[in-house]
C-alpha cells in the first residue's frame, strides 16, 4: 500500500510541478478504488475523482497543471463585449 507521510494538498502547493504525485493517487484508484486511495494519499475523494476523471478524458496530459486563471476579468460581463461589436 502506498501512502503519503504529508496531506496532498501541503505536498501540491509547495511543487513547481506537480504532475507525478497526480499520477500516484490514480494509479493507486484504479488498483485499490477511490476511497482507498483518497485514504492512502490524506486527501479527499472528490479530489481522486477529479484527477481519474481528467485522466480517463486527456490521459497523460489531463493531469499536467491547468491555468486557474478566470476567462473574463473581474467585473467583466461577457455581453458587453459582443454588444460593443
Amino acid at each position: 500500500m502506498m501512502s503519503a507521510p504529508v496531506p496532498y494538498f501541503d505536498v501540491i502547493r509547495n511543487m513547481p510541478n506537480p504532475f507525478d504525485y497526480r499520477l500516484r493517487p490514480v494509479t493507486h484508484a484504479h488498483l485499490h478504488g477511490i476511497k482507498a486511495a483518497a485514504r492512502a494519499f490524506s486527501t479527499t475523494v472528490p479530489t481522486v475523482r477529479k484527477w481519474l476523471r481528467r485522466y480517463r478524458s486527456q490521459g497523460l496530459k489531463g493531469l499536467q497543471e491547468c491555468s486557474r486563471a478566470p476567462l473574463w476579468p473581474s467585473g467583466h460581463n461577457a455581453a458587453d463585449s459582443y454588444a460593443k461589436r
